[in-house]
């Protein structure tokens, strides 16, 4: 019997694929997918593998984000006209699905994807400190 966790996945990666211009990727460990202070050019949906978030400045400790969970999409995606204040590299061998910025901008169906598989967004700002 399959867990719960493999078939949000699939159904996040199925429902997505169903949509034009949404690519399958395979991320290699050490893989850039955002630069610091560049501007993502699309939201990229982890299913499998971690990202690491950091910072351009090291002023921050790096932050390891697992799909093992459950999918998320990275960055957040009210942060698509922004410059991103963290990177983003693969951390571990990822499956990935990105969704160029025009297919956001352009169709609610992402959102509606997103919201009715409950994907969280995980945010490329540095969190605040206490």
């Amino acid at each position: 019997m399959e867990n719960k966790s493999g078939m949000e996945h699939r159904a996040v990666e199925e429902a997505l694929l169903g949509l034009p211009d949404v690519t399958v990727m395979t991320g290699a460990t050490g893989q850039v997918l955002v630069y610091p202070g560049h501007f993502p050019h699309g939201l990229f949906a982890v299913l499998s593998g971690s990202v690491e978030l950091t910072d351009a400045r090291g002023a921050h400790d790096p932050e390891r984000v697992s799909a093992e969970r459950a999918p998320f999409v990275i960055p957040a995606p009210d942060e698509l006209d922004l410059a991103a204040a963290r990177g983003v590299t693969v951390a571990e061998p990822a499956r990935l699905l990105f969704i160029p910025r025009g297919l956001w901008s352009r169709s609610q169906a992402v959102a509606a994807i997103l919201r009715g598989c409950q994907v969280t967004a995980r945010s490329l700002r540095i969190p605040r400190t206490a």
